[in-house]
């Protein structure tokens, strides 16, 4: 829902949770049953725990803007993600319909999901440059417990001076050639990040999910960007 609310700010400033949860979508609300129904102290602090971590930047969700199960009007919609923990009957997807006379389409719901995963995984980025900055600075690049750090980085090259007939490549290897691989052989995402990533699925499902995702993500921007070097050729 917040996600949402989010996306319908864009055309509807100001657009409030209590403006959308008496929008018309949410059952409970319409058949009065959530203001029959009080929730325990334990179930307020689960739920203020998942919107702090909302807040903070998760994004399970991939950013799709609807949630629902299977039978619901929209369950059939595009977009359709999965993610650890989730009960087989419960989708989410890209939401459209209308607030005020405000249309909101599939489009819309799809540029918002891609303008949220790419500030997720700058978020990502921006972490992971400070780890590896802490880590160096701490004289910890040869690796922690035995086993090698993984990192990322940037590489400029300027082919403007170079022959006309020379040949240009970009190579991969280690961390995302595995990745790339396992995805390519159907392997489940635990078993990657537990092997790979070196990383608890079970202890923490949501930080090696992450983790998971902007790794394979980085995987595929460096693979493509070798298919386009090495399509520059004499350039």
């Amino acid at each position: 829902m917040f996600k949402r609310i989010a996306m319908i700010r864009r055309k509807i400033p100001n657009w409030s949770v209590m403006q959308e949860l008496r929008s018309g979508f949410y059952g409970p609300i319409n058949t009065g049953k959530a203001a029959r129904t009080g929730i325990s102290r334990r179930e307020a602090d689960i739920y203020n725990r998942e919107i702090a971590a909302v807040g903070a930047g998760s994004d399970l969700i991939q950013g799709r803007t609807d949630q629902g199960t299977i039978g619901d009007p929209n369950w059939r919609g595009p977009g359709r993600v999965s993610f650890p923990g989730m009960a087989r009957s419960e989708i989410y997807n890209f939401w459209k319909g209308s607030r005020r006379g405000v249309p909101f389409t599939y489009a819309d719901s799809t540029r918002f999901a891609q303008d949220a995963e790419a500030l997720r995984l700058a978020a990502a980025g921006a972490r992971t440059r400070e780890t590896d900055g802490r880590l160096l600075k701490d004289g910890s690049a040869a690796g922690v417990g035995g086993k090698p750090l993984q990192g990322s980085a940037s590489i400029s090259v300027d082919f403007s001076n170079i022959p006309r007939g020379a040949r240009t490549a970009a190579n991969y290897e280690g961390l995302f050639m595995r990745l790339l691989q396992a995805e390519g052989e159907g392997a489940d995402w635990r078993e990657v990040a537990r092997v790979v990533l070196h990383m608890d699925p079970e202890r923490e499902p949501d930080r090696a999910w992450s983790a998971y995702q902007s790794h394979l993500a980085r995987a595929k921007w460096v693979t493509e960007q070798g298919r386009l070097l090495r399509g520059t050729g004499s350039k």
